[in-house]
């Protein structure tokens, strides 16, 4: 067991400080009065932070392998005077969170103060002083309590050396290369390079181009316009920042000469100054590295620190091809300005040039992912997962998090993997990013929000991070804000597809008609940017089935003529589901055979499966089985799509008892942003066939009061409807007739022929009758 009482460190979170020798917890250096136990259990979450410690692991720690019978009471109670002392609950915890039936996580950031109260920490030897002073925070924390004496010495030394002093970054200004040679390969692509070899420094960060071109504005000056040194010292200034970063390429006989200076900001003094030599442009990148590690070092940089922290560029991102490097930074930035599918053909041109480049097939994996590839984004992720050695630290989590997001399907397992990134690389924006979306498909739309805030701060308004803001706020209900968010990010950039797609959404949630039009009017009537925008399913909304079929036909078109064949297969899957949700069987058995036709991923099958659920559950339950075993940890397919799969089978099988049972498993994901919270849906339809009319409303009004995440799915109105028919069978019939008449309105121009809407009408007819008798 851990000597934790040996731990003389003083450890900082929030409010509070806890001195892990003394065993005190002080609030604004007030004593808070803890007893031992629960101290104990806040000493090992501290030493973990983002890391689930389990209840066994607290079992062998404090109380020992032989004890058993009162343990569970007994942490139990621990726990809750910990919650107590830090005055938070488990129901909407600050600092500990509660994985049931598994153990606990320490979630705020943790700092190491000192050794002892008030003594100074240690400090490493050749550590040079920086340019301005840093706090120290925790920083690696995948180590073994029985160690702990031994590791937390070590992680002091590397505190004073690594990526954890940069709490507070020297921020620059990175200036575009100036290339004087005839390589046109070199233009965009040693800038890249140069930003990545100093963005491995724990103590510098890069201006993003974002605050650049927002800057330039300020300045009346056109955004993308090529940023001298002299234009980079202006916009260091209006921004506050200290040093302008330059670098320059020119030939030299058979040589290429590269020079990289600093530049002060207010007075244009050199700050340093180094200059590398290549005698082939295939050690270009290697000449970028060697100049940009002197250069931190005069910078102030300790040594030890650029020795921990500095992989050749080539390593970094995985390609000695400086042609797949070039098709990288192409795709990097169309990435940015544009959205993703005009990066893809970049990605691919990158990995096809060199088939080893794990970044790059990370990359296109989480592109392919967003637009509904999955089949191709888990080759991709698992290509980039089996290049691991090839890459830095920092990339190893992105590849691992897209492992888990696109291969295993595990988000709970992306999300510590997340956490344990956001704690390495406190400042890293893309680690944000990635727990938030995490969060989002767990359902935790607040803690999503908190992550996504933070990662916009960081990234200086990443694109990126902007759209999830925007889509997050909406699904929290924010509409306005992510309206306001929008129209900013628009006035930017007018064609990135991504604000578009968002903000036709909010128009449609705010019924703002001016609004949906400005976006429909962007798309120009193009077929293509009315199915990206979700036009078909606005359609199927209002019930106008025949227009979304044009859409959906369309859309499954473009999608096959431009490459994306599981996105058409995903097309025709939503469609099927659109078509048996609206009493339309034999469409939809149709439409769902041939989006299985390809052998699709799993967001296919999913679909289909709900689908077929209605008209075939023999098939439907076979493409069940096949999910549960190929996606045993996955928390969304075993806990969101198969419960709902099964249900469905269930009703149509007038089995709706054993519907709503298997629905339980759904109640911690329910609000997923995954779908249109098709759980909830289902248990209402099963609460219906049950004719537990009270069950079924609090089900539908679920769905009425999250709009922000059914978005414009034909589900919004399906709801109406179901609510209506519960308030009928509860006997409140006169909000029943009020349900209906809002039903009626919404499919006011709907095809007559609906059989959905012959069924409503004819309800709204019984019941309007009976009440006039």
């Amino acid at each position: 067991m851990a000597d934790i009482e040996k731990l003389k460190h003083v450890l900082r979170f929030g409010a509070f400080e806890a001195n892990l020798h003394s065993g005190e917890l002080r609030k604004h250096d007030v004593k808070v009065r803890l007893q031992e136990q629960p101290f104990r259990i806040l000493t090992l979450l501290l030493l973990r932070p983002g890391e689930v410690v389990t209840r066994d692991e607290i079992r062998r720690e404090l109380w020992g392998d032989d004890t058993f019978v009162d343990f569970e009471r007994g942490l139990n109670k621990a726990v809750n005077r910990l919650r107590e002392a830090l005055g938070e609950s488990a129901e909407n915890p600050q600092y500990i969170e509660t994985l049931p039936k598994r153990g606990y996580r320490f979630i705020a950031p943790v700092d190491v103060v000192g050794v002892e109260r008030h003594a100074p920490p240690p400090q490493a030897e050749g550590v040079a002083p920086p340019l301005k002073p840093r706090s120290k925070s925790l920083s690696r924390f995948g180590f073994l309590i029985g160690a702990a004496v031994l590791v937390i010495a070590a992680i002091v030394t590397s505190l004073d050396v690594g990526r954890s002093r940069s709490a507070e970054l020297d921020t620059v200004v990175l200036a575009d290369f100036d290339n004087r040679t005839d390589e046109s390969v070199f233009d965009e692509t040693l800038k890249r390079a140069l930003s990545i070899s100093l963005e491995q420094s724990p103590f510098l960060k890069i201006l993003s181009d974002q605050q650049v071109s927002d800057t330039l504005r300020l300045m009346m000056r056109n955004p993308h316009e090529p940023l001298t040194p002299d234009l980079a010292r202006s916009v260091c200034r209006r921004t506050g920042n200290k040093a302008v970063v330059a670098g320059s390429i020119a030939a030299l006989g058979s040589e290429f000469v590269i020079g990289v200076d600093a530049i002060d900001c207010e007075t244009g003094e050199r700050l340093a100054q180094e200059q590398a030599r290549a005698s082939q442009r295939e050690e270009v990148l290697s000449g970028i590295d060697d100049a940009a590690n002197r250069l931190r070092r005069k910078l102030g940089e300790s040594l030890p620190s650029i020795e921990k922290y500095s992989k050749p560029t080539h390593e970094a991102l995985s390609t000695p091809s400086l042609e797949a490097f070039q098709a990288y930074a192409n795709a990097e930035r169309m990435v940015l300005r544009e959205g993703s599918p005009s990066a893809i053909p970049f990605f691919k041109r990158a990995v096809e040039i060199d088939p080893d480049f794990g970044y790059a097939h990370a990359a296109l994996g989480l592109v392919y992912g967003v637009w509904r590839e999955a089949s191709l984004a888990s080759e991709h992720s698992m290509k980039a997962y089996a290049l691991q050695d090839r890459v830095t630290e920092w990339e190893k989590f992105f590849i691992a998090v897209q492992y888990h997001f696109r291969v295993t399907r595990d988000i709970e397992k992306a999300l510590e993997v997340a956490h344990v990134w956001s704690r390495i690389y406190p400042r890293e924006r893309t680690a944000r990013n990635r727990l938030a979306a995490a969060y989002a498909l767990l359902g935790k739309h607040e803690k999503a929000a908190a992550e996504i805030e933070q990662a916009r701060v960081m990234g200086g308004d990443n694109p990126i991070d902007v759209t999830d803001v925007a889509r997050v706020y909406t699904s929290l209900g924010r509409l306005t804000e992510a309206k306001s968010i929008l129209q900013e990010a628009i006035h930017r950039s007018p064609q990135r597809l991504p604000f578009r797609q968002r903000m036709y959404q909010v128009g449609f949630l705010l019924d703002d008609h001016q609004l949906l039009q400005e976006e429909l009017d962007w798309a120009n009537g193009e077929s293509g940017l009315l199915a990206q925008l979700g036009h078909y399913d606005t359609e199927a909304y209002f019930g106008r089935l025949a227009k979304a079929r044009q859409l959906f036909k369309i859309a499954v078109d473009v999608a096959l003529r431009t490459g994306f064949r599981e996105r058409a297969a995903w097309l025709l899957a939503s469609e099927a589901l659109l078509e048996a949700e609206f009493g339309n069987p034999a469409l939809a058995g149709e439409r769902a055979q041939r989006a299985l036709a390809g052998n699709p991923g799993p967001d296919v099958q999913v679909l289909s499966a709900l689908a077929l659920a209605q008209t075939d559950s023999s098939r439907a339950r076979e493409i069940a089985e096949q999910l549960d075993q190929g996606y045993p940890s996955a928390p969304l397919i075993q806990n969101y799509w198969l419960p709902a799969i099964r249900a469905e089978i269930e009703i149509a099988l007038k089995n709706p008892s054993n519907a709503i049972e298997l629905l339980r498993d759904a109640e911690p994901y329910e609000l997923s942003s995954e779908s249109a919270m098709i759980p909830v849906y289902v248990r209402g339809k099963a609460h219906l066939s049950a004719r537990q009319g009270q069950a079924a409303v609090t089900e539908f009004q679920k769905l009425l009061e999250h709009r922000g995440i059914i978005g414009n799915s034909p589900i919004g109105a399906l709801a109406q409807l179901g609510l209506a028919r519960a308030l009928t069978v509860s006997g409140n019939i006169s909000d029943a007739r009020m349900h209906y008449q809002r039903l009626l309105a919404i499919w006011k121009d709907a095809d007559p022929n609906l059989p959905v809407l012959k069924d409503a009408r004819s309800e709204f007819a019984r019941i309007a009758s009976a009440q006039q008798r």
